[in-house]
C-alpha cells in the first residue's frame, strides 16, 4: 500500500451527483480535492435516473401516437436495442462533461473503494489493482444507496431484475411483474405498459403510490389500468423463482403469476457497510444511514454525508438528484463557515408516470396534519385548461394548498397530468420565499399554458371561480374509453 506525502483539504467518497457537486464546489474555493469513485462517475444519477427518464420519453411519445390513432396512422415498432444504445451514449456524453469539469478544476479522480483507517485516513482499494492511503482534513461521504432485494430471491439481472438492471434491457419483455408500487415501480409500470408489455403491479399497501395524497393515488391507479396494467394492491409476494425460462411469483392465494420477467422495486438500502465508519467514529442509524444535521454534518465534525446515504430528521429529506447536489453545495459552504442550513420543504419533484405527477412543499394530507383542518385547497381540473385540450390530455388536475384564513402562504402544490412539470418551479419559489397565493390571482400567465391552472386553483380558493366538481379530473379517461369502443366495437 502506497501513502501520499501530502494530504487533501477535502476527500469526497462517492462519485454520484452529490459527491461530484461537493468536489466541484470545494475546488472552486481553491482547495486540493480528491474524489474517490468505485463505479462510473455520476453513479445512479446517470445509470438509473437518466436512463429511465430517457426510456420514459420514448414511452410517452409512443403512448401519444397510440392514443391519437384517429390522426396518426400506421404501426410503430419499438427497437429496444436502439433505446439501450441511445441511453448508453447519452450517459457517456454527460459523464464526459462532468469529468472534464473536474479535471479542469484540478480535482483528482481516483477509481476505487474507500474505507476509513482512522478519522482522517482512508485506504483506497484501486480498481486497477493495489491500494493507496489518503489523508484528508475534511470528508464528504456520498456513496448513495443500492436496491433492496427480498430474502430468498435471486436477482440475476436478466429475468429477475432490480432497477439498476432494467434500464439496460435490449429486448422488450412480453410480460413483466413489478413488485412494489412506489415511485420506481409505478414509473416502470407506465413505461412497459405503454410500450406493449403485459404488466402486473403488486404492492402490499391498500392503494398504490400510498405515500402522497389519496386523490393522486386514485387518479394514477385509474390511469395505469387504462394503460392495461393489472394493478393488485394489498398483495404480498410469498416467493419468486425462475422455472423453465419464466418467472413464477406466488402471492400465497392460488396459482402463481407467470411472466417473462420481474422487477423488484421495494426500496433501497444505504451503501455504508464497506466504509468501516466505526474507525472514524461516525454514527449510523438502525437502517445503516449516516445521521446528519441540516448542514449535512455527522456526529464527527469534519465528516459530512450528502445524497441518499445521509439522513436528516425531516420527512422532506427526498432522495433526488437535485437534492443531493444541493446538499453537496451546502456541506462545502458549511465547511467554509457559511451558517446557512438547507431547507428542502420547497423542493420540487417529478414522478415520470403516465400521466406525470409533480409537486412541491406539503401535500394536502401533511398540511392538514401539521397546520390544521382549516388549510385551504383549490383544485383545478385539466378539463378546464385549453392547453390540455390541445394536447388531448384532459385527465388530471392541479391542486394548490395554502394556509388557513389569515395565512395566505403557499404551503404546497400537487399535480397530475401531461406537462405538469412546467408548473412546479413557480410554486417552489413562492414556498421558499413565503409568498402569498394572492400573487397568482392577477398574474398574467401565458396562454394557452398549464400555468393558467395554477391561477385557476388560486381563484377557486379566493372564491373568484367556479369550484371543483367531484370526479372532474376523470373526463379524459371516459373519452379514451369511448375512443376504444369506436376503434374496437
Amino acid at each position: 500500500m502506497s501513502s501520499d506525502s501530502a494530504s487533501y483539504q477535502l476527500i469526497v467518497i462517492g462519485g454520484g451527483p452529490g459527491g461530484v457537486t461537493a468536489a466541484r464546489t470545494a475546488a472552486l474555493q481553491g482547495w486540493r480535492v480528491a474524489l474517490i469513485s468505485g463505479g462510473p462517475l455520476m453513479g445512479y444519477g446517470l445509470h438509473g435516473a437518466f436512463k429511465s427518464k430517457s426510456m420514459y420519453e420514448i414511452a410517452r411519445a409512443h403512448h401519444a401516437v397510440q392514443t391519437r390513432w384517429d390522426v396518426l396512422k400506421g404501426e410503430h415498432d419499438i427497437d429496444f436495442q436502439a433505446i439501450c444504445r441511445a441511453n448508453a451514449n447519452g450517459a457517456d456524453d454527460i459523464r464526459r462533461v462532468h469529468r472534464q469539469q473536474l479535471e479542469s478544476l484540478g480535482v483528482e479522480v481516483i477509481a476505487g473503494m474507500a474505507s476509513f483507517l482512522d478519522p482522517h485516513t482512508v485506504e483506497v482499494e484501486l480498481n486497477a489493482g493495489g491500494s493507496r492511503a489518503l489523508r484528508g482534513e475534511r470528508f464528504v461521504i456520498a456513496t448513495g444507496t443500492t436496491p433492496r432485494v427480498l430474502p430468498g430471491v435471486e436477482a440475476d439481472g436478466r429475468q429477475i431484475m432490480i432497477s439498476d438492471d432494467v434500464v439496460d434491457l435490449e429486448q422488450r419483455p412480453e410480460s413483466i411483474l413489478i413488485l412494489g408500487a412506489g415511485v420506481i415501480g409505478c414509473e416502470f409500470a407506465s413505461i412497459f405498459a405503454s410500450l406493449g408489455s403485459r404488466v402486473v403491479l403488486i404492492d402490499t399497501k391498500p392503494i398504490i403510490f400510498s405515500h402522497d395524497d389519496r386523490d393522486l393515488s386514485v387518479m394514477l391507479a385509474c390511469s395505469l389500468r387504462q394503460l392495461g396494467v393489472d394493478v393488485r394492491p394489498s398483495s404480498r409476494c410469498a416467493s419468486m423463482t425462475r422455472v423453465d425460462g419464466r418467472v413464477h411469483t406466488d402471492l400465497g392465494d392460488g396459482e402463481p403469476i407467470v411472466t417473462e420477467a420481474a422487477l423488484i422495486a421495494i426500496g433501497r438500502i444505504p451503501n455504508t457497510a464497506r466504509l468501516n465508519l466505526e474507525a472514524a467514529g461516525v454514527h449510523l442509524d438502525r437502517w445503516g444511514y449516516i445521521s446528519v444535521d441540516n448542514a449535512m454534518q455527522s456526529n464527527v465534525p469534519h465528516i459530512y454525508a450528502v445524497g441518499d446515504v445521509g439522513l436528516r430528521e425531516t420527512e422532506h429529506d427526498l432522495c433526488l438528484v437535485h437534492v443531493a447536489e444541493a446538499e453537496g453545495r451546502a456541506a462545502v459552504w458549511h465547511m467554509c463557515g457559511d451558517a446557512r442550513s438547507l431547507s428542502t420543504l420547497h423542493v420540487p419533484f417529478l414522478i415520470f408516470t403516465l400521466p406525470m405527477i409533480a409537486g412541491a412543499g406539503m401535500s394536502e394530507r401533511e398540511a392538514r396534519e401539521h397546520i390544521g383542518p382549516g388549510v385551504r385547497v383549490g383544485k383545478y381540473a385539466h378539463a378546464r385548461n385549453h392547453r390540455a385540450h390541445a394536447m388531448r390530455c384532459q385527465d388530471g388536475f392541479v391542486k394548490l394548498i395554502v394556509g388557513p384564513e389569515g395565512d395566505d402562504r403557499v404551503l404546497g402544490v400537487r399535480a397530475i397530468g401531461e406537462g405538469v412539470d412546467s408548473i412546479v418551479g413557480e410554486i417552489s419559489m413562492m414556498i421558499a420565499h413565503e409568498l402569498p397565493y394572492t400573487y397568482l390571482l392577477n398574474a398574467i400567465q401565458a396562454h394557452p399554458s398549464l400555468s393558467e391552472s395554477l391561477q385557476g386553483a388560486a381563484r377557486i380558493i379566493a372564491g373568484d371561480a367556479v369550484d371543483y366538481e367531484p370526479l372532474e379530473e376523470f373526463q379524459h379517461i371516459v373519452y379514451l374509453e369511448q375512443f376504444a369502443l369506436q376503434k374496437h366495437p
